[in-house]
């Protein structure tokens, strides 16, 4: 996995740019604010804020898809068999799965000030 190391800086500044753009997209939005809306825009950019500085890079990524897929299923114009809808879901995993397949401590056996395994 030596490829996805180099790779996630990238994926990265790419998923935070989709969050902060999504979230973008709730502020400026026509509709009147609520206090969801604005709730998930703060977490939206809380995230990519994180996904910037490279904060529980697994968790985060896993929290952009779901606050993602909140957001896109949730819009009024979203619609159960859209191809824009299905298409931004798939970009949006596409970039978040080698983030959290390759990202994170890596597992250990044993921990160091311990000789034994566990």
């Amino acid at each position: 996995m030596p490829v996805l190391s180099y790779l996630q800086p990238g994926l990265r500044v790419a998923l935070a740019f989709v969050l902060g753009r999504a979230a973008s997209r709730i502020v400026v939005a026509d509709a009147p604010f609520s206090f969801g809306a604005v709730t998930l825009a703060a977490l939206m950019v809380v995230a990519a804020i994180w996904l910037l500085c490279d904060v529980h890079t697994r968790i985060v990524a896993l929290l952009g898809v779901a606050l993602y897929a909140g957001y896109t299923l949730m819009l009024p114009v979203a619609e159960a068999g859209s191809h824009r809808t299905a298409l931004g879901l798939a970009l949006v995993l596409g970039i978040a799965l080698p983030l959290v397949a390759a990202s994170g401590a890596r597992p250990r056996r044993a921990r160091h000030d311990w000789s034994d395994p566990i």
